[in-house]
């Protein structure tokens, strides 16, 4: 019943889903590697946003297959859209990308963003210095993810790779932080404790 969780729902996203599967692949690491790089590859084709932080992560233990799988997904999945639907989808969406920036940044929607970009933007920052917010906080979702992969719970390596890849974004709204519900839920039916002992 969180805003995130609700507006997510009301507005149709993925982001729900996301988590879940992200969580799955990651539980899938270690006994289904291929599984979970196809798994992370459909979530990237998606929204690749999302998973800016997942090669760092896999590599960090050594997940090559994983990462392989994951790239192969994407091509396959890119190559089966153009088979479909042609190649001016593609064209279109490269040639709005840059727009889309623009119309983010001339709107309000920054006022709702969560990302470090978000806030540079709401207080005016030049552009450099907007950068700079991006790349201070990729640097800190970076070691997170590298940090959270060499601890053991899939849970918390989940919720880093989720956060980590958030605060590197330029664009993110707050019903992404949906994708958080499936890993706090599996927090929860675990009973782990939070804090020192």
């Amino acid at each position: 019943v969180s805003p995130p969780v609700v507006w997510c729902l009301l507005a149709g996203q993925t982001a729900l889903l996301a988590g879940a599967a992200i969580l799955g692949a990651l539980l899938l690491l270690p006994t289904r590697p291929i599984v979970a790089g196809i798994l992370l590859g459909l979530i990237a084709a998606v929204k690749p946003q999302l998973l800016l932080l997942a090669p760092v992560a896999v590599a960090v233990g050594g997940h090559w297959r994983t990462l392989a799988a994951a790239g192969v997904t994407g091509v396959l999945t890119g190559a089966a859209s153009m088979l479909l639907l042609g190649w001016q989808p593609w064209l279109a969406w490269v040639g709005a990308l840059g727009e889309f920036q623009s119309i983010i940044d001339a709107g309000r929607l920054h006022r709702l963003g969560l990302t470090p970009y978000s806030l540079a933007h709401m207080l005016g920052l030049a552009e450099p210095l907007k950068l700079g917010f991006q790349l201070a906080g990729a640097a800190l979702g970076l070691a997170l993810v590298v940090h959270a992969f060499r601890m053991p719970d899939v849970r918390l390596r989940a919720a880093a790779l989720i956060g980590g890849s958030l605060l590197g974004s330029s664009y993110a709204m707050p019903y992404e932080l949906a994708m958080l519900a499936p890993v706090a839920a599996a927090l929860l039916v675990s009973g782990r404790r939070w804090g020192p002992a």
